[in-house]
């Protein structure tokens, strides 16, 4: 795994000194980390759908079983209508605020590349 970092680090025109092999180092277990932590329980919940209460296999029975379970449309309602309130709240509270933060005189708050502001850190 290090070999590969080191070759892709290369590739991309680091050096290959000992602090970027570190880096590159973590970078990878930090990735084969997130990995594992996301593959393998999402590896037990699949694993745990395809089998039965007595720990036999059943396929796609349960699958089945659900998509012609009564309440589940009415919970796919309710969910799409749960999705389209909160987003018709919450998207013109994000465009008066953010509308209200670039017409405001705030420190770096009004400042874009069509109008610098002259006084924020990115203009100096």
């Amino acid at each position: 795994m290090l070999s590969l970092a080191l070759r892709l680090t290369r590739r991309a025109g680091w050096r290959a000194d000992g602090e970027s092999q570190l880096a590159a180092l973590l970078v990878w277990s930090l990735a084969a980390l997130l990995t594992l932590a996301l593959g393998l329980p999402l590896l037990f919940i699949l694993g745990k759908a395809v089998t039965t209460m007595d720990g036999g296999f059943a396929g796609l029975v349960n699958f089945s079983q659900v998509l012609n379970s009564p309440g589940l449309m009415r919970a796919a309602w309710h969910s799409l209508l749960l999705a389209l309130t909160v987003s018709a709240l919450v998207l013109p509270l994000a465009f008066a605020f953010g509308w209200c933060l670039n017409r405001s005189r705030a420190w770096g708050a009004a400042c874009s590349a069509r109008s610098p502001c002259r006084r924020c850190w990115r203009h100096r």
